[in-house]
């Protein structure tokens, strides 16, 4: 296989059928090749461009660079992943326009595929664990979204010490400022510190001396 100034860039076949099959051309913009057989017959040139899939920060491989023939259609690669997200199509615009495999084929130039991506919503729990606050509904936050800083509860004979992933507060204790959802639900549990009250003694008139206050 040669490009249109006759530089060698690949090899291929053809099977019992005819069909010619590139087997080690590495896409890289856009280039005309010429196929010539063991007989020194030389073919149409044909126009090839190259694909580039953009997976915007998935968290699973990318399907490379392909090449694929002016005016023809291209087979699908696998689904993206990514954490937190739902793969939802490819698009050429990286917007709202979806590139239809089926019927969309490949221009005059090469091209960008970008994968489209909507956040997964995750259930946020508030646990008083105890507190005698009005019970906080269920919030639905998207992944990677920041969380409103709840009103603080209150519970008798405690000061209230913050958010915590465990409900003993042996988990993370969260800053509404920087942390962000995750990619589960998620239960944050009120933690509390009791309150220490000085205890003081008066024997009132009595003969012995005042216990120690404690």
């Amino acid at each position: 296989i040669h490009d249109s100034e006759g530089n060698l860039v690949g090899t291929g076949v053809v099977d019992e059928n005819g069909n010619f099959e590139i087997c080690n051309l590495t896409p890289n913009g856009d280039v005309d090749i010429e196929v010539t057989d063991p007989e020194g017959n030389t073919s149409t040139p044909v126009k090839l461009h190259t694909v580039m899939f953009d997976t915007n920060g998935a968290s699973s491989l990318n399907p490379g660079s392909i090449y694929v023939e002016e005016g023809k259609s291209f087979a699908k690669p696998t689904d993206p992943q990514k954490d937190g997200n739902t793969f939802d199509f490819w698009s050429k615009s990286n917007d709202d326009n979806e590139w239809n495999f089926q019927s969309d084929v490949m221009g005059n130039e090469s091209i960008v595929l970008y994968a489209q991506w909507s956040p997964i919503i995750y259930q946020l729990t508030l646990d008083l664990n105890g507190g005698e606050s009005s019970i906080y509904p269920p919030q639905f936050v998207e992944w990677g979204a920041t969380i409103a800083t709840p009103a603080e509860p209150f519970r008798t004979g405690y000061t209230f010490g913050g958010w915590n992933t465990s409900k003993d507060g042996t988990g993370s204790n969260v800053d509404f400022a920087v942390d962000t959802m995750p990619a589960h639900d998620l239960v944050l549990y009120a933690q509390w510190v009791p309150i220490e009250y000085a205890v003081s003694y008066d024997v009132n008139g009595g003969d012995t001396e005042n216990p120690a206050d404690q």
